[in-house]
């Protein structure tokens, strides 16, 4: 007798332990959810317990989300999001998110880019026809990506007196394009915001479309990142009430185009991370050329402002603790502002993503974040 084809047939045969091996399936999986659960609620009290220290002693003004992958496993804001109105900040507040607005601006480049309508090597001069500089033949749409077009900073320039700010953005290009270069093209590592407005023009050139326009049709559709919006201004009705570092109603921002003026919520900017690496917005190919070091830090010529990492398309490439001693490479920037401060990053390979924002003027990146999480 056949042992081993009774005891299968029998088995098969018994409806008994059909029902216990559904059973034990299910119990299975729910103790698999349920731990699951647990290590990621321990997760967020534990970031909890560090983001609350942070807000009470004056170190964060505002929010922070932590996500691994498509999992958001902490999205709380600390503060006030209008302090007149006594209206507290939230998890949906929705914020300037400054400079970060450049990493947008790379991708509807690459996106031209990848539809063959540009090359990275095309001098400005044969789309941006408005600017006129003696040397901006030499310009081409890679510098203007990396920051390394030698052009004058025009917010640097603000900030040191020498332009005003309530200037229109022809006005802006106009005194930028009498200027002499910092260093000839190519050679050298300088932060610019004015590189990235000359982008947003190129957009919308060959788009024949604003760039708000260009934004909502070609990234905030398709990722469905219905808070978010583009506006010239930080009076966005709706948005957060901005403040300056001792607590007082900030100076108005106006923006151009290109470098900032972006408003989001920390859920909207999570599915834009999440499309890194995809083949979401720009096919693989054209993310790994945004995710490639153009430019250092040793080729910089100057401090402030600066990414003191390498910079890709759009995209700051620092290294932060991932796993206990084990540093990985994020994609990331930070975007500051009259009242206003902000930082989102990826993991480039793991998918953790962290985003964080202020209405109240602070630092734009709390390490102790990292170094929690990587424990």
């Amino acid at each position: 007798m056949n042992t081993k084809n009774m005891n299968a047939s029998s088995v098969k045969a018994s409806p008994s332990y059909a029902k216990f091996g559904k059973l034990f399936f299910v119990l299975s999986f729910f103790t698999f959810l349920t731990n699951h659960s647990f290590a990621q609620k321990d997760k967020a009290q534990e970031i909890d317990s560090i983001a609350t220290e942070l807000f009470k002693t004056g170190q964060i003004h505002g929010g922070i989300l932590v996500a691994e992958g498509n999992e958001i496993i902490y999205n709380k804001a600390f503060g006030m999001s209008d302090k007149e109105a006594g209206i507290p900040n939230s998890a949906n507040t929705v914020f300037p998110i400054n400079s970060m607005t450049k990493s947008f601006t790379a991708v509807l480049v690459l996106q031209l880019y990848e539809e063959g309508l540009i090359t990275l090597e095309d001098p400005i001069t044969l789309y941006a026809h408005k600017f006129e500089h003696p040397k901006a033949s030499q310009i081409t749409i890679h510098d203007l990506l990396s920051h390394r077009s030698g052009l004058q900073d025009y917010f640097l320039l603000q900030l040191k007196g020498k332009m005003d700010f309530d200037i229109s953005m022809d006005t802006m290009l106009g005194n930028i394009g009498k200027m002499e270069l910092e260093f000839e093209p190519g050679t050298a590592f300088s932060y610019n915001n004015t590189g990235y407005v000359l982008l947003a023009t190129l957009v919308e050139n060959i788009r024949k479309m604003s760039f708000k326009d260009a934004l909502e049709k070609y990234i905030f559709d398709p990722l469905e990142m219905k808070y978010t919006t583009y506006n010239s201004t930080d009076k966005l009705p709706g948005a957060v009430t901005l403040y300056d570092q001792n607590g007082e109603p900030a100076q108005t921002n106006t923006y151009f185009i290109g470098d900032a003026g972006i408003f989001s919520t920390t859920t909207d900017l999570h599915k834009f991370l999440m499309a890194i690496n995809s083949n979401k917005l720009v096919s693989k190919k054209f993310w790994k050329l945004a995710l490639t070091p153009h430019s250092l830090p040793k080729e910089a010529r100057r401090e402030f402002p600066v990414h003191f990492s390498p910079y890709g398309y759009g995209f700051g490439l620092t290294e932060w603790p991932y796993e206990k001693m084990e540093n990985k490479l994020t994609a990331n920037h930070g975007g500051t502002g009259f009242g206003s401060s902000s930082y989102m990053l990826r993991f480039i390979d793991n998918d953790r993503i962290v985003i964080s924002w202020n209405n109240q003027f602070k630092p734009p990146v709390q390490p102790i974040l990292f170094e929690t999480m990587a424990k």
